[in-house]
């Protein structure tokens, strides 16, 4: 059953390819941009795509639809070895977006799915989509998307909204392979981001990827230097805080000793101790919990004795009546 389900699905998938070839080339090639995007997409994030022209003769940058300049997408050498992605910006040099957008959707193969102001639109199957993203050899998808993220990425500071467009550009960023060397730390910075806001959505697991993404990024002799320890403790605080709630005690611990082995305030091992604390808490390790927190005030200088006898007991408690009635007294 499983072998016959999937030979349907190829069947669709070469169905859809055969009617994909038969339409204009202009049609193909934005099919095949949105296709790379995903399975949902704007007017103006196409439009954008196809915005990204090179200079012209005279160094004059391109102007979009809207009149203003496209983004200097050249300063990050966008076009450097990226063959045929190239070549179908080119091809699409001037063509009419919408136009073919309205025809795509007559077509029945993408369905218009936000307010007319908004133009969103997704594959009206996800089997079009496929086969609109199998158009571009698979050798090709890689630098496919890396181009597509940089574009993505200049456009976004161009107009300062890179936070507003964060997963967008940072998930067609780590679809890419080969960035160069300048670009590493900052796309490290841009999954921690990524990473930090998933975690504000609860939404961990992809959480996790996007951290360890980032931190894969960086070289091991640059993690808690001068110029990354923020972006090192965060990534690691970060990490500590999804494999808790993953479930991943180990992990959490693993994360929680780089920081107490590098940090250099002890309130930077805070979260990730919290978070540690909170996974042996659900375990029911007390004793580690309690090992733990003496061991965080004694380094805040608060003392705490290990264990207390009646002595320690009522001169704490005559301690604490007297705070008392002071306060009541000032009151």
């Amino acid at each position: 059953d499983e072998l016959h389900t999937r030979k349907i699905q190829d069947d669709l998938v070469d169905l859809f390819m055969a009617k994909i070839n038969h339409l204009d080339a202009d049609d193909r090639a934005i099919l095949t941009l949105a296709a790379c995007i995903g399975s949902n997409f704007s007017e103006s994030t196409l439009r954008t795509l196809c915005d990204a022209a090179m200079p012209n003769s005279d160094g004059i940058t391109a102007c979009n639809s809207t009149g203003r300049p496209s983004s200097s997408i050249t300063e990050v050498d966008c076009y450097k070895d990226q063959g045929k992605f190239k070549m179908l910006l080119n091809s699409l040099t001037g063509v009419n977006v919408k136009e073919i957008i309205m025809k795509l959707d007559r077509e029945g193969l993408i369905i218009r799915t936000g307010l007319k102001s908004q133009s969103r639109y997704k594959f009206s199957h996800d089997k079009i989509q496929e086969a609109a993203y199998r158009l571009t050899p698979e050798i090709d998808r890689p630098m496919m998307h890396l181009q597509i993220g940089r574009i993505f990425l200049e456009d976004a500071k161009s107009h300062s909204d890179v936070d507003e467009n964060l997963f967008a550009i940072v998930d067609q960023l780590n679809h890419g392979k080969n960035y160069e060397e300048k670009e590493r730390i900052s796309f490290a910075r841009l999954n921690l981001a990524a990473g930090e806001r998933s975690i504000q959505s609860s939404a961990f697991i992809p959480a996790l990827s996007y951290l360890k993404v980032g931190l894969s990024m960086l070289k091991r002799n640059e993690l808690f230097s001068s110029e990354l320890y923020d972006t090192s403790l965060r990534l690691f605080s970060s990490i500590a805080e999804t494999e808790l709630v993953n479930g991943n005690t180990g992990e959490v611990e693993a994360a929680a000793a780089i920081i107490s082995k590098h940090a250099l305030r002890v309130i930077d091992t805070f979260p990730s101790q919290l978070s540690l604390l909170k996974a042996y808490s659900a375990h029911a390790n007390y004793d580690k919990v309690i090992s733990i927190g003496f061991d965080l005030l004694a380094k805040l200088g608060v003392r705490f004795p290990k264990s207390a006898g009646i002595p320690t007991i009522v001169r704490d408690l005559i301690k604490n009546k007297m705070s008392l009635r002071g306060n009541v007294f000032t009151s």
